[in-house]
């Protein structure tokens, strides 16, 4: 028995068209909006579906049992609908002819259709249905015997129907000579659900790459995609139902879902530690009788693995360098660009693709233009539909998050295994733990992993023994806060060192940067309000705690702005001290910084100049000159090594460098200088001179009263 099976956007023509159906047999139209008002007293309350989907097969039994057709008028607009509906009214019914009706009319004709009836629809869910339709048009494969695409209005007349049932006979028959299942190898893919079904799970593991385990690595993305916290019995569970909410219900078979995973590790695209992949063997397992397939796009094993290797090699190799233009002009001239010969017109992310495919196959070049046109619909039809590719591809084809090579994620592994590790970084060392598990489970850890560079810093501060408050402890919500840009107030733990001049007390700041210097991190930032308000500072983390946390907050703009100001400080300064003096900050930050900064000049002994020449980045150039040091390299830095030696034949060696009034009371910079001992001499500034003396003196002090005492 023939029935039909209405398809469109709402406000399309379905129930105009259905009545002119209607006219040409002995038809029942099921209409969801008429059960809707028939179960709920209004067609515009969607209701539950399962409700509205008993009453349907139940009114087509009934029709069926009067020998009556049936014209089903429904939006039907997206596959998973459709596939799953036919596949219910073929188990509980038995197999019925269907015939699909697609009204694919313009957008713009259905809103304007929509806008003179008495019942309007939101513009925003036509233009939804409408994107589902055009993402995945009904095709045969989904259950039925034809398509017919109506595209005019003028096409919905009694006379267009009668031509398009009279000739239905012969367009079944002329496509199933055209797809014959003798020209094709078939696959355990061959048929549209399996198929739809592996490339759904293909692009949900691209979407959430620890799907299977997101209810402990990431509940709140489960949250987000159910509306409220859930748990799964296990990661087949979590799978599933994360692709019956996400693709369909009728895609969210555990058991197939199983052996498509199983399909996906043998052949390489989901990585686990398998010695010999077994691709060949498990993609000629057929799962079913397919003597009375409807054949796909990928029906075909060659289309199919032409595909699933497309997909492998995007997600092995993402942004793929260029292929040179004069090469594409030697293989193909005719696309030569006229406007510029040294440019071809055939340059761009698919040539460099597809010649990337050609190379792993090894396809000969000339068939270049040919392989492309291939990649081009296999791009439109299958990947850009199921969301296998991102919707923009403007820097180059890749897979979700797998914007790294193979090599090039093993060394930012490696990078964070050296920053993690050795500088004790919380935030870091969570990430690196997490990044190491799927290393190991990616079978990358045991290969790759020797540490072949490393930081010998390391942090002095053991924060185990801290106070759970500390903000060594607090990192995470550091990072928060100076995202959000929010006020808190800041205070210091009583049993901790205090330098002369810091703020005592609580005070309000602005978290600006967490900063990692010498042996423990530190937080920068701009104070709020009191004697200090705008005065920029670090201080170690493990000596603060947040009082509280303010409602007062400001833009990522003004945010910017404060942190291109503390790192202008921090740049020209010997270390993190930035002094106590918001005046002195401001006058360096104003056009007028000179005013707040002062030249340093040491001596240097010849046995100790050579180490100190090769620093040429110990300081900003801009801040800094030197005397060219003996048996020095030709392409030296002129403007660096500008100075002349100093008359003093033990210091030869002069060495300047402009830095912040507040630098010269920088320990550091102290230590720097007096680590050299009697190698190096204070030539000025006269205060740094008398800072030096005085610190060695009171050395030599305690030294020479130690020996007084022990002659006593």
């Amino acid at each position: 028995m023939l029935c039909h099976f209405l398809i469109g956007v709402p406000a399309s023509g379905k129930s105009t068209f259905a009545q002119l159906l209607a006219k040409t047999g002995n038809y029942q139209i099921i209409s969801t909006d008429t059960i809707r008002q028939q179960l709920y007293g209004d067609e515009v309350i969607q209701g539950n579906w399962l409700k509205i989907e008993d009453e349907v097969i139940n009114q087509m039994k009934e029709a069926i049992a009067l020998k009556q057709g049936i014209i089903y008028d429904a939006t039907n607009a997206q596959r998973a609908w459709r596939m799953d509906l036919l596949s219910k009214i073929q188990k509980q019914i038995g197999k019925i002819d269907w015939l699909g009706w697609y009204l694919n009319l313009d957008l713009k004709i259905a809103q304007t259709w929509n806008s003179q009836r008495e019942r309007t629809v939101p513009d925003n869910i036509i233009e939804r249905m409408s994107d589902s339709l055009q993402q995945f048009p009904p095709h045969v494969a989904e259950g039925f015997i034809n398509i017919v695409e109506i595209k005019q209005p003028q096409q919905c007349n009694l006379s267009f129907i009668e031509e398009k049932l009279n000739g239905l006979e012969r367009c079944i028959i002329n496509r199933n000579n055209r797809t014959k299942i003798e020209n094709i190898i078939l696959h355990r893919y061959s048929k549209l659900l399996d198929f739809d079904r592996l490339m759904h799970l293909i692009s949900l593991l691209i979407a959430y790459p620890e799907l299977g385990n997101l209810q402990y690595a990431y509940p709140d993305i489960l949250e987000q995609i159910f509306g409220n916290p859930v748990t799964f019995d296990d990661s087949l569970s979590e799978i599933s139902a994360v692709m019956a909410k996400l693709k369909g219900n009728i895609y969210a078979d555990k058991l197939a879902i199983e052996k498509d995973l199983q399909f996906l590790i043998n052949y390489g695209l989901i990585k686990h530690n398998i010695t010999e992949p077994k691709y060949e063997s498990s993609l000629t397992e057929i799962n079913d009788n397919l003597d009375d397939i409807i054949t796909h796009y990928a029906s075909d094993k060659y289309t199919f693995e032409r595909i699933l290797n497309t997909i492998k090699t995007i997600a092995d190799y993402p942004f793929l360098p260029n292929v040179k233009a004069d090469f594409l002009n030697q293989l193909c001239p005719n696309e030569q660009s006229v406007k510029d010969s040294s440019k071809s017109n055939l340059s761009g992310h698919l040539t460099n693709l597809t010649y990337k495919l050609m190379k792993l196959e090894k396809c000969p070049d000339k068939h270049l233009k040919a392989r492309r046109d291939l990649l081009r619909k296999d791009i439109q039809f299958i990947l850009k539909p199921y969301q296998i590719l991102p919707k923009t591809m403007r820097n180059g084809y890749f897979l979700g998050t797998g914007i790294l090579s193979e090599r090039e994620l093993i060394e930012t592994f490696r990078l964070l295994q050296t920053q993690a590790k050795n500088i004790d970084d919380p935030l870091a060392l969570n990430l690196y733990n997490r990044f190491k598990d799927k290393m190991k489970w990616a079978n990358f850890y045991d290969h790759y992993t020797y540490p072949v560079r490393v930081i010998a810093n390391r942090s002095m501060i053991d924060i185990k023994s801290l106070d759970s408050k500390t903000l060594s402890n607090q990192t995470q919500r550091i990072q928060e806060i100076i995202e959000q840009g929010k006020l808190v107030t800041l205070n210091k733990f009583a049993n901790r060192g205090s330098y002369e001049g810091e703020e005592k007390g609580a005070f309000c700041a602005w978290l600006l940067q967490i900063v990692f210097y010498n042996f423990a991190w530190y937080l920068g930032f701009e104070q709020e309000g009191g004697e200090n308000h705008k005065l920029f500072r670090f201080e170690r983390l493990d000596r603060l705690y947040i009082q509280k946390e303010t409602d007062k907050t400001r833009t990522i703009t003004e945010q910017k702005k404060a942190l291109n100001k503390l790192t202008k400080l921090l740049s020209a300064s010997y270390g993190l001290y930035l002094g106590n003096d918001v005046e002195q900050q401001k006058l360096f930050l104003s056009s007028d910084k000179q005013k707040a900064q002062e030249t340093v000049e040491l001596w240097f002994t010849e046995k100790i100049f050579g180490f100190i020449a090769e620093g040429t980045k110990r300081f900003p150039t801009q801040q800094m000159k030197m005397t060219k040091p003996p048996r020095s390299l030709s392409n030296s830095n002129s403007s660096l090594f500008s100075l002349s030696k100093s008359k003093n034949p033990q210091y030869p060696y002069r060495f300047q460098v402009t830095l912040p009034i507040w630098s010269l009371d920088e320990f550091d910079f102290i230590r720097w200088i007096l680590g050299f001992g009697g190698e190096v001499k204070v030539h000025k500034p006269k205060k740094l001179q008398e800072k030096i003396i005085t610190l060695s003196s009171n050395t030599i002090d305690v030294y020479q009263q130690q020996k007084i005492e022990s002659v006593l």
